[in-house]
């Protein structure tokens, strides 16, 4: 008991020094808001309007939102603690970030050691955002977590307190690296950077993609597999397909993000990464991701040729009837995509897919499979990128 009155004590300590900044954070409802300093044209726009379309942050009182600014540690918190859900509370009276950061004691995402006074109306450097969104995510992470540190140049001189923070909150695209390959844990955010990164710690088709990590077996046989030319027929030109294995510096980095990308929504949202009674309610947004990824010309399955309306209303049909519930996740790199010797693309990675099984009662329900597969990309004359078959590798 002696010890909680002590820690509680110095708490009261801790926000009341807080409060001797005597600093406020002013802001107005979102209904009431018309940023004089965003336009329509800029790249974080769509990400401000959403986090103040949830009440995540506001702009000021003289109609801007100043996005240039640099996020203090008090902002922050309040960011990460409202986008937890926690949108009860209000500003404080003697020091505004006051209810936020007893709250985020509340839930161990700041300790008493990490409570400093003078910090919270500086600049948030990016290890201590990593550090505070690290533990508010409720998320699994990669069992090989350490290897990403390879993918950052200035890792080493990381102070050791961030460095686990800092893999797991990019290795999960929420806090990526810069161009030249670091991490700068030192450097702050401005508001318009930090919307994006509290963006995508709620919304995970919001993150970026982080270049996956292979063991040497993994990439040998993704590498290695040769298709069987007599196995598989493009259904559109009747050509036989082989992995060809050309370079992909003739696709060149647009398009091979293109073809990445295109995979990874149509194995991620469309054939797996599916919940039926979700498709039963609204089946708006999976019919969004099979043309992002299909496209609207006709498909033939099975020497059968449907519209791609019809096509859809099919595999619908097929996933509420089987009660299809799954998630799924592709990895794969720019050094796994491939121009084929029939002049199409082929992305190879793994697919990691969890499925309930409702067939046999004797088999635990979710189920858990790891495959290598190939995915063949497709252009039209449109030139737009489209997926046609998914190949699963023995």
């Amino acid at each position: 008991m002696i010890k909680i009155k002590n820690i509680l004590a110095y708490v009261v300590l801790i926000l009341i020094g807080i409060s001797s900044i005597n600093l406020r954070y002013t802001t107005v409802e979102a209904s009431d808001l018309n940023l004089t300093d965003v336009r329509e044209s800029d790249w974080f726009k769509s990400n401000i309007e959403f986090l103040i379309d949830k009440g995540i942050v506001n702009g000021y009182t003289d109609g801007t939102f100043k996005p240039n600014n640099t996020v203090t540690k008090a902002q922050f918190v309040k960011m990460v603690i409202t986008a937890m859900g926690h949108n009860e509370l209000q500003n404080g009276g003697d020091y505004w970030a006051s209810p936020y950061i007893k709250k985020a004691m509340f839930l161990n995402i700041l300790s008493s050691k990490e409570v400093i006074p003078e910090e919270f109306e500086a600049p948030i450097i990016r290890a201590d955002m990593a550090i505070i969104i690290s533990k508010a995510l409720q998320e699994e992470y990669a069992d090989n977590l350490d290897e990403y540190a390879s993918l950052l140049k200035d890792y080493e001189s990381i102070k050791d307190i961030y460095k686990e923070s800092v893999l797991k909150t990019y290795s999960k695209g929420i806090i990526g690296g810069y161009s030249d390959g670091e991490f700068k844990a030192n450097n702050s955010l401005t508001r318009a950077e930090a919307s994006t990164v509290i963006v995508r710690m709620i919304d995970t088709s919001k993150r970026v993609q982080v270049e996956t990590i292979f063991s040497e077996e993994d990439m040998k046989i993704l590498q290695d597999y040769q298709i069987n030319k007599d196995m598989y027929k493009t259904g559109y030109t009747g050509l036989t397909k082989s992995f060809g294995q050309v370079s992909t510096e003739r696709l060149g980095e647009y398009i091979t993000d293109l073809c990445i990308d295109t995979a990874k929504t149509y194995v991620e949202k469309v054939k797996y990464g599916v919940n039926y009674s979700e498709l039963k309610e609204n089946d708006k947004e999976w019919r969004t991701y099979y043309i992002e990824s299909m496209g609207t010309t006709d498909v033939l399955d099975n020497n059968e040729k449907y519209s791609y309306e019809e096509y859809q209303d099919k595999l619908i049909k097929q996933y509420i009837d089987d009660e299809t519930i799954s998630e799924a996740q592709f990895m794969t790199n720019n050094d796994l995509v491939y121009i084929t010797d029939t002049g199409t693309v082929a992305v190879r990675g793994i697919l990691k897919y969890t499925y309930l099984n409702t067939l046999d009662a004797n088999i635990e329900k979710f189920v858990t499979v790891k495959e290598y597969v190939e995915i063949e990309i497709r252009s039209n004359a449109n030139a737009e990128f489209m997926v046609n078959k998914i190949i699963k590798m023995n």
